[in-house]
C-alpha cells in the first residue's frame, strides 16, 4: 500500500514537472526542476520498498538471521525446523536471557504470528513490554476471561471442516492438559481409548441430529444414556433426551457413511455400553466427567463455550494470542484453555497451503510441562513445511516425564525432543537431563597419558636421583562433552555474573564453525 502511494506521488510530481517546463519560463523552469527531484525521490523509495517486500517473502525471508554468534548464525529456516528447546535448572535464566533474546528476534519480523501460553503471573507485563519495544503493541491480543475476546472452541472446529473424530480428539486432547499434573497410571492408555469412544459417539450422534454441536449438549447426552439393558424399556428413557436425539439422528442420516457410522454409534450406547459392568463404565465416566464439567461451568464455559468474536486464523496475519492464564493461579481454567487453543492451532497449522509471502507461526510455552501433549510429536514432524514451529522451555526431563504416562511417557519425550532442530541447556540440575545432552554430542577415542615410579635400587638412586619412572599411554572412548559440564561453572545470570547466562547449543544435521554440533555461548539478561 505504501508503495502504490510512493510511486502515484512520484507520477504526480513528474506529470507537474512536465507542465511546468513546457510554459518555457525561468521561474517555472525552477519549480519544474525541484519537482522532478521530488519525483524522482518518490519513485525511488517505491522501489526500495519492494524490494524490501521482496525479500521477505519465500526463500528469502527463511534466510533471516534471527540471532547471531560470531561466525555461526541462527536463520528463521532454522527456527522453523521443529523450534527450540530450552532446559535449565529454575534460576538459570532461561527466560530472562535466552527466552528474551529470541522472543525480541522473532518480533522484529512483522510476518510472525503465534501463540503464547503464560505459565506465571508475570508473563503478561513482561510480553507486552517486549512488544512495545518492537513496536507492535496492536499485534499482541490478550485472552483472560477478563477481555472482550471469546473464542468458542467447538465452534471453530466446525468452521474449520472438522468432523466428529476430530472434534473428539480435541476434546481428549484438552484432558491432557488437564490432568497432566495429576499422576497417572500405566493403562491410563486403555482408559483413555474408552473416553475418546464415548466422546466421538456422542458428538456423531448429535452432529447428526442437530447439526450443531456443544459441550452442554454432549454432556446431557452421556448423562441421559441407559444404565442398563432394562431401562431402554421404560417410558421415561423413551421420552428422553439421549433417545430423541438419536431418533433425530436416524431422520437426518442421509448418506451410507453417516448410516453406517450412526449404526456404530447407536450399538455402542444401545447395546455395549449398557451391558459394561458398573465399575468399567464409571471409571471411563469419571475421566469424561471430569473434563465436561471443567468446560460447561464457570469461566471456561464463559471463555470457549458461548460466543466467537476472535478466530486463530488471526494468528496467521502477524497477530499474537498470549493466554494470561497462568495454571499456577488459575488452575484447570488455564490447562483447559491453553490446552484446547494450542491443539486447536495446531491443526489449524497443519492444515494450511503455505503460499509465497505467508507469515510464520509459532507456539511458545514456557513452563512447558504443563501444556505438552501426545500431538506434539505428530506437530513438530510435520510443522516445517507448514511454516509453523514450538519453543519449549522447561527444568529438565523429568518434567516431561512426569506429564507424560509410564514408559511410553519416556518415549513420547524423546519424539518429541528430537524433532527439535536446536536445544539450549543453561546449568541443569539433574544428571539424567545433563547425560542426555552429553549423548547428543557422542563419544570419541581419547589418549591419556600415565606412567608408575618404581623402587629405587639403593643409595645411591635415591642421592643423585635416578629416575625409576616407566611412561604409559591408553586409549578410551569416552563423552566428547561430559555430563558434570552442563551443571557446574556456567555463569546463571544476575549482578554476581553481571547478568550473563551460560549456555550450551545443540544443533542437529549441521555443525557449528567450530566442527561441532554444540557450541558455548552466553546470553545477556540486559540489552
Amino acid at each position: 500500500m505504501r508503495s502504490a502511494i510512493c510511486v502515484l506521488l512520484g507520477v504526480m510530481a513528474e506529470g507537474i514537472a512536465l507542465a511546468l517546463y513546457a510554459h518555457d519560463r525561468g521561474g517555472d523552469r525552477a519549480f519544474a526542476g525541484l519537482f522532478g527531484l521530488c519525483g524522482v525521490g518518490f519513485l525511488a523509495l517505491a522501489l526500495r520498498r519492494t524490494n524490501r517486500q521482496n525479500r521477505t517473502t519465500g526463500a528469502g525471508l527463511l534466510d533471516k538471521v534471527l540471532l547471531r554468534w560470531g561466525a555461526d548464525t541462527f536463520t528463521l529456516r532454522d527456527l522453523l525446523s521443529g523450534g527450540v528447546a530450552v532446559f535449565g535448572a529454575s534460576g538459570s535464566g532461561k527466560t530472562s536471557s535466552t527466552g528474551r533474546a529470541l522472543a525480541k528476534a522473532i518480533l522484529r519480523h512483522r510476518k510472525g504470528g503465534g501463540l503464547i501460553l503464560a505459565a506465571k503471573p508475570e508473563d503478561r507485563a513482561m510480553w507486552e513490554g517486549w512488544f512495545r519495544a518492537a513496536g507492535r503493541s496492536r499485534d499482541l491480543l490478550i485472552l483472560d476471561g477478563k477481555t472482550p475476546l471469546r473464542l468458542n472452541f467447538i465452534d471453530c472446529a466446525r468452521r474449520l471442516g472438522w468432523d466428529a473424530r476430530e472434534t473428539a480428539k480435541m476434546l481428549m486432547i484438552m484432558g491432557e492438559s488437564l490432568n497432566a499434573r495429576d499422576a497417572r497410571r500405566e493403562d491410563s492408555g486403555f482408559w483413555e481409548k474408552q473416553q475418546f469412544r464415548m466422546i466421538y459417539y456422542a458428538c456423531l450422534i448429535i452432529n447428526l441430529a442437530y447439526d450443531k454441536l456443544s459441550a452442554t449438549d454432549i454432556h446431557r447426552f452421556i448423562t441421559a444414556s441407559a444404565k442398563s439393558a432394562a431401562e431402554l424399556r421404560t417410558p421415561e428413557f423413551a421420552q428422553g433426551f439421549h433417545a430423541t436425539t438419536i431418533q433425530h439422528a436416524q431422520a437426518r442420516a442421509r448418506t451410507d457413511r453417516d448410516k453406517h457410522d450412526l449404526s456404530q454409534a447407536i450399538t455402542y450406547y444401545l447395546n455395549e455400553l449398557v451391558n459394561l459392568s458398573d465399575r468399567t463404565r464409571s471409571s471411563i465416566e469419571t475421566g469424561v466427567f471430569g473434563l465436561l464439567d471443567t468446560y460447561c461451568t464457570g469461566k471456561v464455559h464463559d471463555l470457549i463455550g458461548t460466543t466467537t468474536n476472535i478466530t486463530p486464523d488471526v494468528m496467521l496475519d502477524g497477530k499474537f494470542i498470549l493466554v494470561d492464564l497462568p495454571p499456577s493461579e488459575t488452575g484447570e481454567f488455564g490447562l483447559i484453555v491453553g490446552g484446547g487453543l494450542k491443539y486447536l492451532t495446531q491443526r489449524m497449522v497443519l492444515k494450511r497451503e503455505v503460499g509465497e509471502g505467508d507469515g510464520f507461526h509459532v507456539t511458545w510455552c514456557d513452563e512447558a510441562q504443563l501444556f505438552i501433549t501426545s500431538f506434539d510429536h505428530e506437530y513438530l514432524a510435520q510443522s516445517r513445511s507448514h511454516y509453523g514451529c514450538m519453543v519449549y522451555l522447561t527444568q529438565s526431563l523429568h518434567s516431561y516425564y512426569g506429564a507424560l504416562p509410564g514408559e511410553s511417557g519416556k518415549s513420547q519425550t524423546q519424539a518429541i525432543l528430537s524433532n527439535f532442530k536446536v536445544k539450549v541447556a543453561h546449568a541443569l540440575g539433574d544428571s539424567d537431563s545433563a547425560a542426555y545432552f552429553s549423548s547428543l554430542v557422542g563419544k570419541e577415542r581419547q589418549t591419556f597419558p600415565g606412567g608408575s615410579l618404581g623402587q629405587s635400587r639403593g643409595s645411591y638412586d635415591e642421592m643423585f636421583g635416578a629416575s625409576r619412572f616407566t611412561g604409559s599411554f591408553s586409549e578410551q572412548v569416552t563423552d566428547i562433552l561430559q555430563p558434570n559440564n552442563l551443571m557446574s561453572n556456567m555463569r546463571t545470570g544476575g549482578p554476581d555474573h553481571c547478568f550473563l547466562c551460560d549456555v550450551f547449543l545443540f544443533r542437529s544435521g549441521v555443525p557449528f564453525s567450530t566442527g561441532r554440533n554444540f557450541l558455548r555461548v552466553a546470553f545477556s539478561q540486559k540489552d
